[in-house]
């Protein structure tokens, strides 16, 4: 049951790393890069990065909400 719950709890962590911290690198990193990009290339660079980002941002809130709802459960 320990290993239950601390593997749940890392999973938790993860899911939030994920998603913050890709949040803190779009707003202060890519956001103000794209800023600085011509209209075409800045709209398909971003359709190429949510390509690549979306498949994270559904694991990582899928970490956090069976993390949750099982730590609420258990």
């Amino acid at each position: 049951m320990d290993a239950l719950l601390l593997l749940l709890r890392w999973m938790h962590i993860l899911g939030v790393v994920v998603l913050v911290g890709g949040l803190c690198f779009s707003r202060f990193a890519l956001l103000p890069a794209l800023a600085d990009t011509e209209e075409d290339s800045r709209e398909k660079l971003q359709e190429r990065i949510r390509r690549k980002w979306l498949p994270w941002v559904i694991i990582a809130i899928t970490f956090l909400l069976v993390s949750g709802l099982t730590n609420f459960l258990l």
